[in-house]
């Protein structure tokens, strides 16, 4: 199923317009640039003068937001079973059974 069909149709001349080397060089590059946090100090200093030079900024996640982006990333199941758990405690369950069974039901 694809979603956004307009969107692929106009990215189709853009992406004629380079190399597929240019190409690879862009996907390795945002694959580093999206795995350098969990890198070396020495990565993370090189990042960090590139972000210096291109932004004008030296700003790094947080560590505990990097924990946590890593834990939502790569456990999304496990902590969406704890935010439920702890969310919709007691009766809420049984409601949204409910709710369930009637949207079937019309449907």
């Amino acid at each position: 199923v694809v979603y956004a069909p307009n969107y692929l149709r106009k990215l189709n001349p853009i992406l004629l317009e380079y190399t597929p080397r240019d190409i690879q060089n862009y996907i390795v590059w945002r694959f580093i640039m999206d795995m350098v946090s969990s890198l070396s100090r020495n990565y993370k200093d090189s990042r960090k003068a590139f972000r210096k030079a291109l932004y004008g900024t030296t700003s790094e996640t947080a560590v505990w937001r990097q924990c946590a982006n890593y834990v939502n990333s790569n456990m999304e199941n496990a902590v969406g079973r704890l935010y439920i758990e702890e969310a919709f405690a007691g009766e809420s369950k049984e409601m949204v059974d409910e709710m369930i069974v009637q949207t079937r039901e019309v449907f």
